[in-house]
C-alpha cells in the first residue's frame, strides 16, 4: 500500500491509517543485535499495535513505547507474561488482562 500511495495525490483516512500501523510495526520489529525480545514480550506488544494502543504515538517515539511498555510488563505484571509464554494461545480472558494491563500503562504514558 505505501508504494501505492506514492502514485496517488490523496488517500482515504483508512488507507492511511493502515499504512501509519504499518509504519509502527515495522519499527517494532527491529530489535537489537544479539538481543531478541522475549516472544511473550513480542506478543504483548504486536497486540498492543493490532489494536490501537499505538495508533496516537509518533513513529519515531515507537521504540520509546515498546521500550517502556516492556519494562512496565515485566516489572508490574510478570505473571501475566509467564501465562502468556506457558499458553502459547491468547484466549478471550487473557486478552482481557492483556488489554487491562496495556490500558493501564497507557494511562500513564506520556
Amino acid at each position: 500500500m505505501a508504494a501505492f500511495a506514492q502514485f496517488g495525490s490523496e488517500l482515504d483516512a483508512a488507507t492511511q491509517a493502515k499504512i501509519d500501523r504499518g509504519k509502527r510495526i515495522i519499527e517494532l520489529f527491529n530489535q537489537p543485535q544479539y538481543n531478541p525480545v522475549p516472544v511473550e514480550l513480542q506478543v504483548a506488544v504486536l497486540w498492543a499495535v493490532q489494536n490501537g494502543f499505538l495508533d496516537a504515538v509518533p513513529v519515531e517515539r515507537v521504540k520509546e513505547f515498546q521500550s517502556r511498555l516492556t519494562e512496565f510488563l515485566s516489572a508490574s505484571k510478570p505473571d501475566l507474561l509467564a501465562t502468556i509464554a506457558r499458553e502459547q494461545k491468547l484466549g478471550d480472558p487473557l486478552i482481557a488482562q492483556l488489554k487491562a494491563a496495556i490500558e493501564q500503562f497507557t494511562q500513564g504514558w506520556a
